[in-house]
């Protein structure tokens, strides 16, 4: 049958664009793994380099090894995230037509190239709760969907605990040591050797949901404060240089006499920051044995002196601006006030997310983008946290009838994305229309190949999270006695979580 000319046009397009690109193979490691509590990479970038090389078009391209066959129009269906939450809406999956808008286009060139190439139709069934779908699916034994890309905390930890996922490392073709895996979340995702879920290209919402500093840059300049590019360059943003910036900016802008919603920051942020912040300082609460198998360590000195370092000022109201402290009072805490404070100047140092600052693309004042702070100028590498909740990972139900057909299929599509979707997302979408400047560029480059999966955020065993939470939002520094409250809890709930990997064979 004669296709129609407007999707083989489209289809010439998109080969003729990738072999004009010009990338290099990736070489990835294998995870080693000794008799002793293993450091899961906190400071490890060896695959981040390369990979970010890939992202930015520096090498030779390299291909799908899954072999290509007709499969006669299936359908492959992903579920993902609906638009109820707008920011967190999984916009990648597919595009009917386009529209001029690059990364959109990007999305409708790699499904046609992919489509034609094995004879399928994609779709996207989104879903408002996800998690209640999966499960309802899954129990029903039903063939509803190929992939699911949903959050690692909440979604994905709930299903690889309950047995409704398959192990990636076991399903046909999907080659994880290929750059179109991420090989951090690979190594850092696993249990008992077994990866239910792990993040790769066809989504970049784990782009979006990595953490970041904003910096106001008028703020900066009337304080005359030292420059954060050359900070994170010289290895020196670090937590006491960021709590030196900021202290001195809080300012009652109204003259009431307290500080409030209309007032100066010199940081803003969420309460579970204080947590990632003293993962960002290379201190993890959890770790992985010799076995693969997570072990609650607790905070260790330099975990301590981190957690009372942050905490004076993300303890302090009258310093910090914390959207948890205003949630209940009628309004919106991020479109009515988190957004609009930093738009309008009265944010020095924003602790958020890339989805966050894509909003921020028309705001009047210039801002800066920069990672995380280390602990100290000692520490190797800059690490970015990524919000669990809202991360969309790679999962693959139980269900699935054919793993061969859908192995093939979902590493081509990755493949494909890595040249087709990345470059549109990381080169256009980012640098050039929501990065202010070239440093703020070359920052990205910095805080993706950082990007770290922290086991202790996504299980939250124990409620671990939750008392860093606490002493934040009561400026607490006895976070010593409180860990050791729920220590029994955490250990019992991570047991839990081991016996139930062990017990699945799939």
């Amino acid at each position: 049958m004669m296709k129609n000319w407007k999707r083989v046009f489209a289809v010439s397009i998109a080969v003729a664009i990738i072999l004009m690109s010009l990338f290099n193979i990736v070489a990835c490691g294998d995870s080693k793994t000794g008799d002793a509590i293993q450091d899961s990479g906190g400071d490890k970038n060896e695959n981040a380099g390369s990979r970010e090389q890939q992202e930015n078009g520096q090498n030779q391209r390299i291909f799908s090894e899954a072999p290509v066959k007709d499969f006669e129009r299936y359908e492959y269906r992903v579920l993902s995230r609906d638009e109820s939450n707008e920011r967190w809406c999984a916009r990648d999956i597919t595009a009917e037509i386009e529209i001029g808008d690059q990364f959109i286009d990007a999305v409708y060139k790699r499904n046609i190239v992919i489509e034609e190439k094995y004879n399928i139709i994609i779709t996207n069934r989104m879903s408002n709760n996800m998690l209640n779908d999966a499960k309802k699916s899954i129990t029903s034994g039903n063939d509803d969907y190929d992939i699911m890309m949903g959050g690692l905390g909440g979604f994905a930890e709930t299903l690889s605990q309950g047995g409704y996922l398959t192990d990636l490392k076991n399903v046909p073709y999907i080659d994880l040591g290929k750059p179109w895996y991420d090989q951090k979340a690979n190594e850092q995702l696993t249990i008992a050797n077994k990866l239910y879920v792990t993040v790769n290209d066809i989504s970049t919402i784990a782009r979006d949901a990595t953490w970041v500093y904003l910096f106001n840059k008028k703020i900066l300049a009337e304080l005359a404060l030292e420059n954060p590019y050359q900070l994170v360059r010289d290895g020196k943003w670090t937590i006491d240089k960021m709590l030196e910036m900021c202290k001195d900016v809080s300012k009652d802008l109204n003259g009431d006499g307290k500080m409030g919603i209309e007032d100066l920051y010199g940081y803003a942020g969420e309460t579970e920051n204080l947590y990632y912040g003293v993962v960002s300082a290379g201190r993890e609460l959890i770790k992985k044995d010799g076995n693969d198998m997570p072990v609650y360590v607790g905070l260790d000195d330099a975990g301590l002196t981190a957690f009372n370092k942050l905490l004076t000022v993300l303890g302090d109201k009258n310093l910090s601006l914390r959207a948890d402290d205003w949630y209940g009072r009628g309004f919106d805490v991020w479109l009515g006030m988190m957004d609009v404070n930093f738009t309008e100047g009265r944010i020095f140092f924003f602790d958020t997310n890339m989805a966050n600052v894509q909003t921020y693309r028309n705001m009047e004042a210039d801002f800066g983008i920069i990672p995380s702070p280390k602990l100290d100028e000692a520490q190797k590498e800059y690490i970015s946290n990524i919000t669990v909740m809202w991360t969309n990972s790679l999962c693959m139900p139980v269900t699935v009838p054919d793993f061969e057909r859908t192995g093939i299929i979902t590493d081509a599509l990755a493949a494909e994305s890595l040249y087709t979707l990345i470059p549109a997302y990381y080169d256009v979408q980012l640098k050039t229309k929501i990065a202010r400047d070239d440093e703020s560029s070359e920052m990205l480059d910095i805080i993706f190949a950082g990007r770290k999966y922290d086991l202790g955020s996504i299980y939250n065993w124990g409620g671990l999270i939750n008392k860093f939470s606490e002493a934040m939002q009561k400026n607490s520094p006895n976070i010593v006695s409180s860990l050791e409250s729920i220590e029994a809890k955490i250990k019992s709930e991570i047991q839990k979580t081991i016996d139930a990997y062990e017990s699945f064979d799939n």
